[in-house]
C-alpha cells in the first residue's frame, strides 16, 4: 500500500483509505457508499519516488508500483491561484449533482486520495493548508460544505498548534450557541448516585453542590450512565464539565444499536484534559445513543470532580443532498 522509494501511499493504499473515510461517513449520509477497487482495475508502472530525489538517485533507484487505470476523473477547475493549475493551488471539482459538498484541508498524502475522493461529492474544494481558526472560518463560509476533511501527514502532527484562548473561546461559543438551542433528553448534575454503574478502579464520594469525586485507583478508571435510546431522526448534542487533577485524557464511548452491548473505538470521543475545569460538547446522532454510554477518566490517578453531563436533541436530521 505504500511506494518502497516514496514516502506516501500508491494508489493501492490511497484506495483503502479513501474505503474507509467514506465508510465512516456513510453513518451521517446514508447515500454515500464505499467504492472498491479490485486488483484487476491496476496496472504496474516503473517509478522513482521522492526519496530518491531526495538522495539524487532518481536515474539510479528505480521501483514498480500500482496505478489505478481508469482513475476515476472529475476535472478540476482553480478557485484560488494561477490560471492554470499549479502544484498548491486551491481547486474544486464537480462530479455528482445529488450528493453532499465537501471542503478538503490537506497535504501532499491527499493527492492520491483526491481522484477517488471526488467521486463522491457534487462539489469538492481543495485548500493545500494547515488552518487557523480564521482560515477555517473563511473557507466554511465561503464554500457551505455539508462535511470538513482535514488531512495531515503523522510526521507533521508535532507542528500541531495549540488554540490560541481567543479561539478555543470561538469554538466553545459555537458550541454553547447550538447547544443552547436542543431540547434536554438528559441531564446528570452529578446528584444522582443511583445514575453510576459499572465502576472500574474508581471509587466515589460526594462533593457537596459541586457534584461528584471520583478517585482514580489505576490505569483504565470508567463508569456507565443509564441507558439512552435516543431518536435516529434527531442530532444531538452532549455537554459534559469535568474538572480533572492533572493534564490527561478523557473518552467517552457510545455504543450504537447494533453494538450496544459493546464500547468500541469507532463509536467514542477523545478529547484531552487540562489541569481543573473542562467542558467538551460532543455532536451525535440519534443512531449513536443506544445504549449505555461510558466514561473513562484519564491515566492520572487522583480526583476527577465529575460536575455535570446534559444531553440535547437540537433538530430533526436533514436531507443528506445538497441544496
Amino acid at each position: 500500500v505504500y511506494f518502497k522509494t516514496n514516502t506516501h501511499w500508491n494508489d493501492v493504499g490511497a484506495g483503502v483509505a479513501q474505503y474507509e473515510i467514506i465508510r465512516r461517513l456513510a453513518k451521517y449520509f446514508p447515500n454515500l457508499q464505499p467504492v472498491t477497487f479490485h486488483e484487476q482495475g491496476f496496472v504496474l508502472i516503473e517509478a522513482a519516488g521522492d526519496m530518491t530525489f531526495m538522495l539524487n538517485l532518481s536515474t539510479q533507484l528505480k521501483e514498480v508500483a500500482p496505478y489505478l487505470n481508469p482513475l476515476p476523473t472529475c476535472n478540476p477547475q482553480i478557485f484560488e491561484g494561477s490560471p492554470k493549475l499549479q502544484f498548491k493551488d486551491r481547486f474544486y471539482t464537480d462530479c455528482n449533482v445529488d450528493a453532499p459538498r465537501s471542503l478538503v484541508f490537506h497535504d501532499s498524502f491527499f493527492q492520491a486520495l483526491q481522484p477517488y475522493m471526488s467521486q463522491y461529492f457534487s462539489k469538492s474544494y481543495f485548500t493545500w493548508i494547515n488552518p487557523t481558526f480564521d482560515e477555517f472560518e473563511h473557507f466554511v463560509e465561503s464554500t457551505s460544505p455539508n462535511i470538513v476533511i482535514e488531512e495531515r501527514v503523522e510526521r507533521h502532527l508535532v507542528f500541531l498548534p495549540e488554540l490560541a484562548s481567543p479561539q478555543n473561546k470561538a469554538y466553545h461559543a459555537a458550541a454553547e450557541a447550538t447547544f443552547q438551542q436542543g431540547e434536554v433528553v438528559y441531564h446528570w448534575s452529578g446528584h444522582q448516585e443511583e445514575d453510576i454503574a459499572d465502576m472500574h478502579e474508581l471509587s466515589v464520594t460526594a462533593g457537596g453542590d459541586n457534584g461528584y469525586f471520583f478517585t482514580s485507583q489505576g490505569s483504565d478508571p470508567y463508569f456507565t450512565l443509564p441507558k439512552i435510546t435516543a431518536d435516529a431522526n434527531f442530532n444531538y448534542s452532549l455537554k459534559v464539565t469535568i474538572t480533572a487533577p492533572e493534564a490527561t485524557s478523557l473518552k467517552i464511548f457510545f455504543p450504537i444499536a447494533k453494538h450496544q452491548f459493546e464500547y468500541r473505538e469507532e463509536e467514542s470521543f477523545s478529547g484531552q484534559l487540562k489541569t481543573g475545569e473542562n467542558t467538551f460538547y460532543v455532536p451525535l446522532n440519534g443512531n449513536e445513543l443506544q445504549g449505555k454510554i461510558r466514561i473513562d477518566l484519564g491515566k492520572a490517578q487522583g480526583k476527577y470532580l465529575f460536575k455535570s453531563l446534559e444531553i440535547r436533541a437540537i433538530k430533526p436530521v436533514k436531507s443528506t443532498h445538497a441544496e
